[in-house]
C-alpha cells in the first residue's frame, strides 16, 4: 500500500511530505498513519469518499493530464483564474497544517470565499482583502510577499523610523535627510492632512500581525512610499508645541545611517561593564566560537542582566551560554510536532516533547536578571522560557507571542516571478505552564516598557532598572 505521512504540505524546512510503502498491518502499527481506509465528505451535495491508503500499483491505472494550458491562462497573479488558484492553495495549506487552531479563536473555513473575491475586486485593494483575511490567525509570523505588477514595491520611506509607545507615535530613528527641527521623542501627531488614529485605524486588521505587534507595522507602513515624493507632516514636542514639516521620501538605498537608539537598543559588544561591577552580557551577540571570550570577560562581574531583547545570532551559542550560566536543569515550554492522518485535521498525531538545559558546571553563582522587549520573538521566546524555568527575573514587556520553525511556501514561482510567496508557523508551543503562547508572549515579572520620556533623552530605561534591581541584590 502507498501513504502520505507527512508533517506539512510539502518537504519544507524541518517538515516533510513523503510517500510511504508498506502494508496496511505495518502502517498501522504506527502512531502517524490512521486506521481509517478513506475519509468522507460532501461536495456540491454530493457524497464523495477519498481513499488514505492505496494499493501500490493505483498510480499506473490512471492517465496524466497532458494536454497543457489549451486556454492560454495567464500564469502569473495578474490572471483571475491563477490568482484564484493561488489563494486558495494558500488558504487550504493553512485549512490542513496550521498548527494553531486550537489556540486562536477564527473560523477559518469562513475566509475562502473573501479571498476569492479579492481576486476579482480592485486591483489596489488585493493586498489589503488578502491580509484581513491571514491576520485573523494572529500569527506574528506570517508574511506574504506579493509580485510588483500587483502590489508595487514600496522603495521610498520618510527619513525616519515610528515606534508606539505611550499610545504616541514617537520618532525612534532619524537620518540626516529629516528637518533638524524634528527630534528623537517627538511624535508625529498627523500626515498629509489624516491624524495618526485615521490611519491606525485603516491599517487595523490589515497588517498580518497581531497585539503591540500590529501598531508597530501600522507605523513601519505608513512611512513607506512606491515614490519619491513631498509628504506634509505635524510633529509635537514633548512641550506640547506642534509644528509642520515637509520631507521627501528617499530612496532606501541612500536613506543614510539611521541616529538613535530605536524603540529596543542594540549594542554590539558582548559585554559592557556598569557601576558596582554589573555586567550587561549581549546574549544576542553570542556564538559557540565567541563563547569562552564572554566567559573571560564574564570573570570580574557581580551580577549579569542578560540582555535578550534582540534576535539571537546563533541557537547553539546561547544555548551553551545557558548551560554555563545556569545551575539547575531548565526546560523549554512544550512543542509540538504535528503529522496529519486526515484531512481538514480531522485526526492527527502531535509529537509532544520540551527541550532540556543540563548545567555544565556549578554556574556563575550571582545574581541575574534577563531583559525581554516587544521584538523578542520566537528562539527569543525559547530561549527566555529556559531562563524563566531556572527561575532567573525578567524584566521588559510581553513578548510578541509565537514560537515553533516557519514554513516557506511559494505558489506560481513565488513573488519574484510573478506568483506569491508567504511564511506561517509550522509547530506550535506554550509555554512553561503549559498555557498558550500565540497571543500572549512570555510575561515579564517586572512590567518596564519604553517610555517617551527615555527616548527623548536616549536612555536604555528597560536596561537602567535592571541595573538597578541587581545592585540591591548584592
Amino acid at each position: 500500500m502507498n501513504v502520505w505521512i507527512q508533517s506539512g504540505a510539502s518537504t519544507n524546512h524541518i517538515y516533510f511530505r513523503d510517500l510511504t510503502t508498506g502494508t496496511f498491518q505495518e502502517l498501522t502499527q504506527f502512531p502517524y498513519f490512521t486506521q481509517q481506509t478513506y475519509f468522507a465528505s460532501t461536495y456540491q451535495g454530493r457524497d464523495i469518499y477519498i481513499p488514505l491508503y492505496l494499493p501500490i500499483d493505483s498510480a499506473l491505472l490512471g492517465t496524466a493530464y497532458q494536454a497543457g494550458n489549451p486556454y492560454n491562462l495567464v500564469t502569473n497573479m495578474t490572471g483571475t483564474e491563477t490568482c484564484m488558484a493561488a489563494v486558495s492553495s494558500m488558504w487550504a495549506e493553512i485549512q490542513h497544517f496550521w498548527p494553531y487552531f486550537g489556540h486562536v479563536d477564527v473560523n477559518w473555513s469562513q475566509t475562502h470565499l473573501p479571498l476569492f473575491n479579492a481576486c476579482i475586486g480592485a486591483r489596489n485593494e488585493f493586498e489589503y482583502k488578502v491580509n484581513e483575511q491571514f491576520s485573523l490567525l494572529g500569527d506574528n509570523h506570517v508574511w506574504i510577499n506579493y509580485p510588483e505588477e500587483i502590489v508595487p514595491f514600496k522603495h521610498y520611506k520618510l527619513p525616519f523610523t515610528l515606534s508606539y509607545i505611550d499610545e504616541k507615535a514617537l520618532v525612534v530613528n532619524r537620518t540626516d535627510f529629516l528637518s533638524l527641527q524634528v527630534e528623537l521623542g517627538d511624535e508625529l501627531i498627523s500626515i498629509d492632512g489624516q491624524t495618526i488614529d485615521y490611519w491606525l485605524d485603516y491599517y487595523k486588521g490589515r497588517t498580518l500581525k497581531a497585539g503591540l505587534t500590529e501598531k508597530e507595522q501600522s507605523l513601519n507602513l505608513l512611512t513607506r512610499y512606491t515614490d519619491s515624493r513631498l509628504v506634509n507632516m505635524v510633529f509635537r514636542k514633548s512641550s506640547g508645541e506642534e509644528y509642520g514639516v515637509t520631507s521627501a521620501t528617499v530612496h532606501y538605498k541612500v536613506t543614510g545611517p539611521y541616529k538613535g537608539q530605536g524603540v529596543v537598543p542594540h549594542y554590539s559588544e558582548l559585554v559592557r561593564y556598569h557601576e558596582n561591577g554589573v555586567a550587561q552580557l549581549m546574549a544576542y551577540n553570542v556564538t559557540v566560537n565567541n563563547l569562552p571570550d564572554v566567559k573571560r570577560l564574564l570573570e570580574k562581574a557581580s551580577a549579569i542582566v542578560i540582555d535578550f531583547r534582540h534576535y539571537p545570532t546563533s541557537f547553539q551559542g546561547w544555548k551553551q551560554l545557558f548551560a554555563w550560566l545556569l545551575s539547575t536543569e531548565a526546560k523549554s515550554g512544550t512543542l509540538d510536532f504535528r503529522y496529519q492522518m486526515m484531512p481538514d485535521q480531522t485526526e492527527k498525531f502531535d509529537y509532544t516533547f520540551r527541550q532540556t538545559i543540563t548545567p555544565e558546571g556549578a554556574g556563575v553563582n550571582i545574581p541575574l536578571v534577563a531583559l525581554s522587549s516587544r521584538s523578542s520573538i520566537s528562539q527569543n521566546e525559547h530561549a527566555l522560557m529556559f531562563l524563566q524555568d531556572a527561575n532567573i527575573p525578567i524584566l521588559g514587556v510581553p513578548t510578541a507571542g509565537i514560537n515553533g520553525d516557519i514554513v516557506y511556501s511559494h505558489k506560481f514561482g513565488g513573488y519574484q516571478q510573478g506568483g506569491i510567496s508567504y511564511i506561517y508557523t509550522g509547530m506550535s508551543a506554550r509555554q512553561t505552564n503549559g498555557e498558550a503562547l500565540i497571543g500572549v508572549g512570555v510575561l515579564p515579572d517586572m512590567y518596564a516598557p519604553r517610555t517617551a520620556k527615555s527616548i527623548e533623552n536616549q536612555e536604555d530605561n528597560q536596561l537602567i532598572q535592571g541595573i538597578s534591581y541587581l545592585k540591591k541584590q548584592l
